[in-house]
């Protein structure tokens, strides 16, 4: 069975001297990211929190992470992650898991249905 991170949104702080289109810039480099979104949800003097979306068809998160600490960011919180996961047979299957919000970690949505190909 292969498991993919198909999406996901961070939320994270970053200093204001970090300009957030370099920073888009590198996770576009990421290998098989296809798709980055950044959205500014608070600015102070000093730093602002930053809403981070990827899309790829897997993501390594470990890569986006190397890559937002290199940029002297702090990871606040994972808020939303989507997972597919497939078998390797005639018959896969795709299951989205998708985390719904933060003030709800423990609520889950889970959708299931047949697929030719993922």
């Amino acid at each position: 069975m292969n498991v993919a991170i198909r999406r996901l949104v961070i939320d994270y702080l970053k200093p204001r001297e970090t300009a957030i289109i370099d920073l888009s810039k590198a996770l576009a480099d990421v290998s098989g990211v296809e798709h980055v979104d950044i959205i500014a949800t608070e600015v102070d003097t000093r730093t602002e929190t930053v809403r981070l979306t990827i899309r790829v068809a897997d993501i390594n998160y470990d890569s986006v992470t190397a890559v937002l600490e290199r940029h002297g960011t702090s990871i606040r919180s994972v808020d939303e992650i989507s997972v597919a996961k497939h078998k390797l047979s005639s018959s896969k299957q795709h299951i989205d898991v998708m985390h719904a919000n933060r003030s709800s970690p423990y609520q889950q949505k889970v959708c299931v249905r047949n697929a030719r190909e993922i």
